[in-house]
């Protein structure tokens, strides 16, 4: 039986057992070749044969077949390995000089017809039954014809016929019992073979298997030695959890229509899942079962269940799609063999995914948890930075959540919000990051996806809500609000994205729910209708603190990224000073706000005036809203200097509240590093404020901002804008 490639070519274990059965014969006809000689030459000699005065000429073919056997059996020795036409050869020269013997001898009687078994035996070990019996053939032919008698010999002798049948019938006889023996044997090697590289592939995986609990490579390792074993056209992993079946991996043909066979409910693949039974369907064409679903069903199948204690966790299905009878009963063990082998490192792996999954994932919703979705976010940010691709984000909420609750009781509110979250996830794409971000808050992260965009998949998402008519109360129907942000245009740094995106959720509230509204709407109102923003201010102003920072920014010369910057710089020094997480968003709100003055001041006020007056004017507006006293207090005095020569009350030292100071020392880097004349590079902004250090600002500060300067890349990735960013179709 050989082993055929998908190709047509044989397999490398093949080639290694016909090169080394030739190798055998010819050592073996070697062996035989040079007793035949030595045996047949003492009785041509000593024997008292009668040779009819040929005795001469015999002696000089046993001598020239003595020769031959004296290369072979040097190429030999020297590590010849002999192919096809070698073996054709030699068998030719033994052919020829048995018959030679024979013609110089007694004929039918002659004991020369050893060279002519010779030739059959290493014949049968070189090519096997078939031309075993083909040698016996012109083997008979030479014995009848060139050993000296003719058919009518028969006629006159029954005795000589039937001696000479029965010889003949022995030459056959040899050819075919050592033919076999030779094929047997080779199949017994090949088994042999085949089953130590079959343990092999098995050890290996084994290894591989050893030491990964990731699922995905776990699959891939168990997928690709199946398919290596089977020979198959097609193999497909499948994932049974919870009564259902996922396709899990693929490899060759197939793939989509795989998955769209599965999700149509296959029945085959079902009833290995509902049995734990292997299947070997060696022809679909006379299977009285039902049949595979696909575009292109194939003709020969094996499903092998992978069982973890005692339940079948995942299915192996490999297939041939043209070949009836692709899989033999060995492949079939060997596949159960890779089953039961797969089985423990497979429980590992999913028993390691679903702790995994269980601490990145919410128990509700099965959505990602808070946690993830911040480290996601992040990852996500710092890819957008680095190839300048858009990114947007949605924050949404489940309108009236608390009616729910109070309305219709906590089990109920469950199941609405799983709904919702159902819904969402199903609504965006493959590779949006869907979490839940909140009580009764989802939020969704758009790779590849500018704020616009992410403004129309919000509004299909309501749409797709408000179709759903799900009850959410015995009154009125699920809705959603959402606030949509995106960069570039909204954020500098993740944090800020995050809040540009909650606030306009804020602000979709306000104006009614049940609808999507972007930052950049909220921010374009504020700025046309000054009144509004006001009310903003009074009303909701710490709510609205990115979008009326950046409403006030669009006066402002520095740019509308100016306040984004410095907030940005302000809460990581903060940071590296140990400030608790209040602290941090307290100077991050300042610092936002610091330029709201502008509001008071109008358009009248010279340069040198503003500089040193902002304060107090942002002060005076910022009173209007519910904001903290603390944020009061860093907002005016943030001008300050320390050594008591600064605006707007000359406070010196640890009188001037710490935020304040780190404000200061925020603003002044920002200046200095993005002045559009001459920018300094980070190092050359914190030598300036350095010499300033125990005058104008704080040294301990200063020292703070020189530890981010010396980490480098957390600083730099505020100034260093991103590539020009790749709109997407």
């Amino acid at each position: 039986m050989r082993i055929w490639g998908r190709q047509g070519r044989a397999s490398a274990a093949d080639d290694y057992i016909d090169a080394d059965r030739r190798l055998v014969a010819e050592r073996v006809a070697e062996i035989f070749r040079w007793l035949f000689v030595l045996i047949l030459f003492i009785l041509n000699n000593f024997g008292g044969l009668q040779l009819a005065g040929a005795r001469l000429f015999s002696n000089g073919v046993l001598v020239a077949w003595a020769l031959f056997n004296l290369g072979v059996t040097v190429m030999l020795v020297r590590g010849f390995k002999p192919g096809r036409q070698f073996g054709l050869l030699t068998t030719a020269v033994d052919l020829a000089a048995g018959a030679l013997l024979v013609y110089t001898s007694s004929g039918l009687t002659s004991p020369y017809i050893l060279a002519l078994f010779l030739a059959i035996i290493a014949s049968a070990i070189r090519f096997g039954t078939a031309y075993s019996l083909l040698c016996a053939a012109v083997i008979g032919f030479v014995y009848l014809f060139v050993g000296g008698t003719v058919p009518a010999d028969y006629a006159r002798d029954p005795q000589l016929g039937l001696t000479t049948a029965g010889r003949i019938f022995l030459f056959f006889v040899v050819a075919l019992v050592t033919g076999l023996m030779g094929d047997e044997l080779r199949r017994e090697r090949r088994l042999a073979v085949s089953r130590a590289a079959q343990a092999e592939s098995l050890q290996q995986m084994s290894g591989a298997l050893a030491y990964s609990l990731d699922v995905s490579d776990l699959f891939e390792v168990i997928l690709q030695q199946a398919v290596k074993v089977s020979n198959a056209d097609s193999g497909q992993l499948i994932l049974h959890t919870g009564g259902r079946l996922q396709l899990a991996a693929f490899h060759g043909q197939g793939g989509k229509s795989d998955r769209v066979a599965i999700e149509k409910g296959d029945p085959l693949t079902q009833r290995v899942a509902a049995t734990g039974d292997a299947l070997h369907i060696k022809d679909t064409r006379s299977y009285g079962g039902p049949e595979p679903i696909g575009a292109s069903p194939p003709l020969s199948l094996m499903l092998v269940p992978i069982l973890v204690q005692d339940r079948v966790a995942a299915i192996m299905k490999v297939v041939a799609f043209t070949r009836a009878n692709a899989f033999t009963d060995q492949q079939f063990f060997m596949l159960g063999a890779l089953a039961a082998s797969a089985a423990g490192p497979l429980s590992n792996s999913l028993r390691y995914e679903r702790k995994t999954r269980e601490a990145i994932t919410d128990g509700l919703t099965g959505l990602l948890n808070h946690r993830e979705f911040r480290r996601r976010l992040e990852i996500e940010f710092s890819r957008y930075r680095r190839k300048g691709t858009p990114l947007g984000l949605m924050i949404i909420d489940v309108d009236l959540f608390k009616t729910v609750n109070d309305s219709m009781g906590h089990q109920h509110g469950d199941e609405v919000l799983r709904a919702a979250a159902d819904l969402v996830a199903r609504a965006v794409r493959e590779h949006d990051l869907v979490s839940r971000y909140g009580g009764d808050e989802m939020a969704v992260i758009l790779p590849d996806t500018s704020a616009a965009e992410a403004a129309t998949t919000a509004a299909r998402l309501t749409k797709i809500v408000r179709d759903a008519a799900i009850h959410a109360t015995s009154t009125r129907d699920l809705t959603l609000s959402i606030g949509i942000a995106g960069c570039p245009q909204d954020a500098i740094t993740s944090d800020e994205l995050l809040m540009a995106a909650d606030e306009a959720l804020y602000y979709a509230k306000r104006l009614g729910r049940d609808r999507c509204l972007s930052f950049a709407d909220v921010v374009s109102e504020f700025a046309r209708d000054r009144q509004a923003l006001s009310r903003a201010i009074v009303e909701s102003g710490p709510q609205l603190v990115a979008a009326i920072s950046r409403a006030v920014a669009l006066s402002d010369p520095g740019g509308t990224q100016h306040t984004s910057r410095i907030a940005a710089f302000a809460h990581a020094i903060a940071r590296k000073l140990g400030r608790h997480d209040q602290e941090l968003e307290l100077v991050r709100t300042a610092a936002l706000l610091h330029e709201i003055g502008r509001l008071e001041a109008g358009t009248d006020v010279r340069h040198h005036d503003w500089m040193s007056e902002h304060g107090v004017l942002a002060e005076r507006v910022i009173q209007r809203g519910n904001f903290l006293p603390e944020l009061v207090e860093i907002i005016r005095h943030h001008h300050e200097r320390w050594d008591g020569k600064g605006k707007p009350d000359g406070l010196a030292g640890e009188q001037i509240p710490l935020l304040a100071r780190v404000l200061a020392v925020a603003d002044a880097f920002d200046q200095l590093t993005s002045d559009d004349e001459h920018p300094l590079s980070p190092v050359d902004a914190l030598d300036r404020l350095a010499d300033d250090g125990g005058k104008a600002y704080d040294q301990h500060v200063v020292d703070g901002l020189a530890s981010l300067v010396g980490e480098g890349e957390r600083l730099g990735s505020i100034l260093r804008m991103p590539p020009r960013v790749i709109q997407t179709a």
